[in-house]
């Protein structure tokens, strides 16, 4: 991959909720997939790496960026929104900038897709999540302005996730699905997800990884 792009790996929320419901693993990005044995983030990292990508973990806990080579620890002010961690990130940003959750468990052709994509935006997700961005430096401005209205809405209550900056940078924070009908939204349409309850990791390992349909192991 050319230098002038940028593979930022998000991983820098509040854990205390999942900790409280899973002890064990403190961090949804440490659940281990096996096989092959590696945890959620590290196959991200991984998958980046064989698309020709030196990803930066974007965290500040220890474990997390223990798995990758590269890692960037965003101030404590930005660690509550995902859109304010991504702010953090800007002297981050190349020609090319690729955003993606480290909570996603992504399969082959999601990543193909993602770093494929050529355009100015886009969004990547499914019919209930955003998992993941790339914009060029043309849209930094537009991104930063986008940013900083998602967190202005946030203080009344909304989330300051990438799902709810999308609806921001189409001009309809408060409109539902109808915004996956837009070119510049990259739909995944296989099992890709993410894991944000203790049942979807019992549901990602029956329906996934017990039936074989883990499609990229090493």
């Amino acid at each position: 991959m050319k230098p002038k792009t940028a593979v930022l790996i998000l991983a820098s929320k509040d854990h205390t909720a999942w900790a409280k419901s899973w002890p064990d693993v403190p961090t949804k990005q440490l659940l281990v997939i096996n096989p092959p044995g590696e945890t959620v983030i590290a196959r991200i990292i991984r998958q980046c790496g064989k698309r020709g990508a030196a990803p930066i973990v974007i965290s500040h806990v220890p474990a997390i960026i223990a798995e990758g080579r590269h890692s960037f620890t965003p101030s404590i002010w930005s660690r509550g929104l995902t859109c304010l961690t991504l702010l953090s990130t800007m002297l981050l940003w190349k020609e090319r900038t690729i955003v993606l959750l480290g909570d996603v468990i992504f399969s082959k052709d999601a990543m193909d897709q993602v770093f494929a994509y050529k355009e100015d935006y886009g969004n990547f997700g499914d019919n209930w999540e955003t998992y993941g961005i790339s914009f060029r430096k043309s849209q930094w401005l537009r991104v930063v302005q986008t940013i900083m209205r998602t967190v202005e809405l946030a203080r009344d209550g909304t989330q300051g996730s990438l799902e709810f900056m999308w609806k921001v940078w189409c001009g309809s924070p408060f409109k539902g699905k109808k915004l996956m009908n837009r070119p510049d939204w990259i739909h995944f349409h296989d099992w890709t997800m993410d894991i944000d309850m203790y049942h979807e990791w019992e549901n990602f390992n029956k329906g996934v990884v017990d039936k074989g349909k883990l499609d990229d192991l090493p």
